[in-house]
């Protein structure tokens, strides 16, 4: 499968040995031939690529050579695909060919740009560009007569872009030992701060586990803000019941009317009123609407029922 888009950008194919023609002034994403980078395609117990980012040094320690080095990591179906690359030495590739850093647009790996070309392809006169399982390699040439030229116009220039750090390995020994002096101070007040830290932390922790005794809290405070919660809802809902309670309490009744019973059931407040007719209960429940508390009414056995929810 090939992808088709717009890009005012030229491909290029970037390897040690191989020849290449450029412009000045015209811009080009450059390809990077497997001589410039290691890669690797692992299945690791992580579902994250963020996760496999933070330990890419370690999976490529035992095979890079002593250098700078960047690393990249893209997942593909189950599995890792992960790059190390030096910019430094992709710098002095593209300086040897006589490519300008600024008129390259972006970088891309071979393995990435070149995803759907599954035939041979002629690199150099002694190596040829050959994907075997799922991975792109150079081999020997003279083991395929028939490698074909690469059809960089039909590269995916779409995703996976990697960018240089020009400068990154340009750095004079003098202000090297200066940056590792200051880092050295720094890392010795953090340390000082920590211990400190560290001292007022376990006496915090001690204090709050003595109050957590001496009150029968819990040990964990998701535990007591669960508790606190129920507590909060339990004290809302007596609130409530109190103040609905005197509100009709304080409802004015005439002779022959009066408060049958009250019932409190499933978070359901009910009071019962005997000889309040329909057009009187406004001035029995006048007292509830002033306070704003919500309420219903209705008519059982012709008793008045006023009913709140708790």
């Amino acid at each position: 499968m090939f992808w088709s888009f717009k890009d005012d950008a030229q491909s290029i194919f970037l390897d040690i040995d191989a020849a290449c023609s450029v412009t000045a002034g015209k811009k080009y994403n450059v390809i990077l031939s497997p001589s410039l980078y290691w890669v690797k395609k692992l299945s690791l117990p992580l579902k994250y690529t963020h996760e496999v980012k933070k330990i890419l040094p370690t999976l490529f320690e035992e095979n890079l050579p002593e250098g700078n080095y960047n690393y990249y990591v893209y997942k593909e179906d189950d599995a890792f695909i992960c790059f190390a690359y030096e910019d430094r030495k992709i710098l002095e590739v593209l300086e040897q060919k006589g490519i300008s850093p600024s008129d390259v647009k972006s970088f891309f790996f071979a393995q990435t740009a070149l995803e759907g070309f599954d035939d041979v392809y002629r690199v150099n006169e002694a190596e040829v560009l050959k994907k075997e399982e799922g991975i792109f390699l150079l081999l020997p040439a003279a083991w395929y007569k028939d490698a074909k030229e690469l059809p960089l116009e039909r590269a995916n220039t779409s995703k996976h872009a990697i960018s240089l750090q020009h400068f990154s390995h340009i750095v004079r020994p003098e202000l090297l030992y200066k940056i590792i002096a200051v880092l050295l101070a720094f890392v010795f007040v953090l340390f000082v701060e920590l211990f400190v830290l560290g001292s007022v932390k376990e006496s915090v922790v001690e204090e709050s586990q003595n109050i957590f005794a001496q009150k029968g809290l819990k040990p964990t405070m998701m535990q007591n803000r669960s508790i606190l919660s129920q507590y909060k809802s339990i004290y809302e809902r007596q609130k409530k019941l109190r103040e609905s309670l005197i509100a009709l309490l304080k409802s004015t009744l005439k002779k022959g009317e009066h408060i049958e019973h009250i019932r409190l059931k499933d978070g359901v407040l009910r009071v019962y009123f005997s000889g309040v007719s329909a057009l009187q209960k406004a001035r029995v429940t006048a007292a509830l609407a002033k306070e704003k508390i919500p309420f219903k009414t209705e008519f059982e056995k012709e008793q008045l029922v006023v009913e709140v929810k708790l």
